[in-house]
């Protein structure tokens, strides 16, 4: 059964699946502009994305996502 938690996580992770991926990452001059000289964007950046927003407001939960505990299905993986 989805709960709407079970939902969000799935959603978030695609949404930012689709965020970094390597298409989309060279025409993001947004995104390219948060990261620094390693290429690491701020958690809290990326909580930000008004899609994730719409989604939910914990923090814990894209923290959850950009751990991989879901991306590893999604074939991404970011480290925080």
């Amino acid at each position: 059964m989805w709960t709407c938690s079970t939902y969000a996580t799935y959603a978030i992770g695609w949404m930012l699946f689709f965020c970094f991926d390597r298409e989309n990452l060279n025409r993001d001059k947004y995104l390219l502009t948060q990261m620094d000289r390693d290429q690491w964007v701020p958690i809290p950046i990326v909580a930000g994305f008004n899609q994730v927003r719409k989604m939910t407001n914990r923090l814990e939960l894209v923290v959850e996502v950009l751990r991989g505990r879901l991306s590893s299905s999604l074939g991404f993986f970011v480290c925080v």
